[in-house]
């Protein structure tokens, strides 16, 4: 897709965006702002301009979905090349999957859902999986430690 096409039904923010050639770029825009296009025209941009090789381009999101997504508007807009686009998790889990094989480390095993480790842990207080699943992730939002766990939860009043 040509360069000037990528600009069209843009706003005069989001073309500036999309423009800018300043690197790295921070976008903050709410919901249903029109981000997924603007780092996606932004990447077409780049690319078509010669600025960028999509080969050698990351794209970064929250969850699978929206990595899948910017890849399939990509191509939409033409990038024959695919960038990768994957989740913060699984993107770092790779990068570490080849530095553990580069070493002959054998990578950890991760856990396909906690819940089924915690239930197992507990025992018969199965019926209590849903509540120590939740305080597991309350603290590690807030980067509790363990050892911190008690006094930071009677802090909070949990």
């Amino acid at each position: 897709m040509a360069a000037d096409a990528l600009l069209e039904g843009l706003d005069e923010a989001q073309r500036a965006a999309v423009t800018s050639d300043a690197a790295p770029l921070c976008v903050h825009a709410g919901a249903g702002s029109g981000k997924t296009r603007v780092l996606t025209r932004r990447i077409a941009h780049r690319a078509e301009a010669g600025d960028l090789d999509p080969r050698h381009t990351l794209v970064l999101t929250f969850t699978r979905k929206a990595a899948g997504e910017l890849r399939q508007r990509l191509r939409g807009l033409g990038l024959r090349d695919d960038v990768a686009a994957g989740t913060f998790h699984a993107t770092a889990y790779a990068q570490l999957r080849a530095w553990w094989a580069d070493r002959n480390v054998e990578a950890p095993r991760l856990l396909d859902r906690k819940r089924g480790v915690v239930a197992e842990r507990l025992g018969r207080r199965r019926d209590l999986v849903g509540d120590v699943v939740a305080e597991i992730e309350w603290a590690s939002a807030r980067a509790i430690a363990p050892a911190d766990y008690a006094e930071r939860a009677a802090r909070a009043g949990r």
